[in-house]
């Protein structure tokens, strides 16, 4: 209730979930810009991604019946890879996608993936699109399709990845910095995926500050060619040149 009480007067929060499990008591709350109306917060109507808090819980293990269908999270590696980044928000996706699971009848592989990846980007977790689909051995199409199907929530957007990339290639702060200032000016690349934009405007600010930051890392920290993101690091740097003129 304290942290809902700071919060509300900046953003308009729609959802809380709380999880309980062995080991811990998670607090999931979604927010978006705005402010929350007085009578939803005395009603406690809450939703939209604003971050999460683990509690140490030392209470007795609330059982929640029997497992109906399980899916060995241990084998999603991409997904696996961001616990070390975001281990608060993949603990809630965990517990999310379990409970998820065992209140439905029949699940199938794509479905599994589109309410894993609705739940990451739900929860602030920069996991790409084509990440999940191999994680799950999909085609990216078949996802996309199942996520519309079934319930459509849009990327995360470009400072998510920025985030992501600052903390996998453990960048200097002054560096992210810089790339989250240059991304005001690059607007007209907003069609562009959030992930190539993020190590696109990062590669701009590392030539700005004269960093060496190697192609090779950025392009490997997102799955995407050398030569791909070269050329979207171009065009990207042709608008800045275009806003700062």
């Amino acid at each position: 209730e304290d942290i809902i009480k700071l919060l509300a007067p900046r953003f308009e929060i729609v959802r809380q979930r709380v999880s309980i499990t062995r080991s811990g008591v998670f607090i999931n709350l979604v927010a978006k810009e705005g402010i929350t109306p007085p009578e939803r917060i005395i009603n406690k109507e809450y939703d939209y991604y604003l971050g999460s808090v683990r509690v140490d819980c030392r209470g007795p293990w609330l059982h929640v019946g029997k497992r109906r269908r399980s899916l060995n999270l241990e084998n999603l590696s991409r997904f696996n890879h961001l616990s070390s980044l975001y281990p608060a928000e993949i603990d809630i996706a965990k517990v999310e996608l379990q409970e998820w699971l065992q209140a439905s009848q029949r699940v199938d592989r794509k479905t599994a993936a589109a309410k894993l990846l609705w739940l990451c980007r739900a929860n602030g977790i920069p996991i790409t699109l084509k990440e999940m689909a191999q994680d799950f051995s999909i085609p990216t199409k078949k996802l996309v399709r199942t996520m519309f199907e079934t319930g459509y929530i849009p990327p995360l957007r470009t400072e998510h990845y920025v985030d992501r990339i600052s903390r996998e290639l453990n960048l200097d702060p002054p560096l992210k910095k810089r790339a989250i200032e240059i991304l005001p000016n690059i607007q007209e690349c907003d069609g562009c995926n959030p992930a190539v934009k993020a190590a696109g405007v990062l590669l701009m600010a590392s030539k700005n500050l004269g960093i060496g930051l190697r192609v090779i890392d950025l392009a490997r920290s997102i799955g995407i060619s050398t030569l791909g993101l070269k050329i979207s690091a171009k065009r990207m740097q042709g608008e800045e040149s275009k806003c700062t003129q």
